[in-house]
């Protein structure tokens, strides 16, 4: 567990999907100025 958290990124294929389509669901959705970055 330890190792898996000192390489800084996720090794479990499921929450590489999950947070894969939580950034699809995020670039799906209508831009707001709540979610734009502060330099847009």
């Amino acid at each position: 567990m330890l190792e898996q958290a000192h390489k800084g990124l996720p090794d479990d294929p499921a929450l590489i999907r999950q947070l894969a389509y939580v950034n699809q669901r995020l670039d799906d959705m209508p831009a707001t100025p709540a979610l734009r970055p502060a330099g847009d």
